[in-house]
């Protein structure tokens, strides 16, 4: 069911219940955030991580990184980065970020509010949570969740520029675009 742009906007029965969507959202994205970390370090490094990971070490140890387009984009060096130095080494800290990522998944379905209805906006966000493949590859150090993310947030913003007629949608599309692009080469597949 397709409500107009911004229904609800203002009015204190729209906005109870949209909070109540945002709740639920949050609800289903914690337990999105439970399945991605548990036991994430438990099993070795597949040796497409692997390469990741070496690469992230070197970057930690050097300060330098090479971009290297056909292995994916630099984003996943950046964040791992990151992790290492505050937490340590390992494939769980290594893993993290993406799993982080991927627990940010369900709320992009908010994105979509204008175009769902309330049950259909929360489903949209369990489907993201649960969704085994999803899950799966949430807790694999590679960048397809975060391109995902990224891809389906630039979709979710655009659609939302163009229905609300606001500029900073579409800067935020523009930005979700850059950020797929840093995730994996394969952002041409989904543009």
């Amino acid at each position: 069911m397709s409500r107009e742009p911004g229904h609800g906007d203002g009015d204190a029965a729209g906005s109870t219940r949209y909070d109540r969507v945002v709740v639920g959202v949050v609800a289903v994205a914690a337990v999105g955030v439970v399945l991605r970390v548990l036991g994430l370090g438990a099993r070795p490094f597949h040796w497409d991580e692997a390469r990741v990971g070496y690469w992230a070490l070197r970057y930690l140890e050097t300060g330098a990184f090479r971009y290297r387009p056909v292995a994916g984009g630099p984003l996943l060096y950046h964040l791992d980065r990151v992790a290492f130095a505050a937490l340590g080494v390992s494939e769980r800290v290594a893993r993290l970020p993406v799993a982080a990522l991927g627990a940010a998944l369900p709320t992009v379905a908010l994105l979509f509010r204008d175009r769902l209805d309330d049950a259909e906006t929360v489903a949209f966000a369990a489907v993201l949570a649960v969704q085994p493949v999803v899950v799966y590859y949430s807790r694999f150090l590679r960048g397809d969740v975060p391109l995902a993310l990224f891809g389906l947030a630039a979709v979710g913003f655009a659609l939302r520029a163009w229905d609300r007629r606001r500029r900073r949608d579409a800067y935020a599309a523009a930005v979700a675009v850059a950020l797929a692009a840093s995730a994996s080469g394969f952002v041409v597949g989904y543009l």
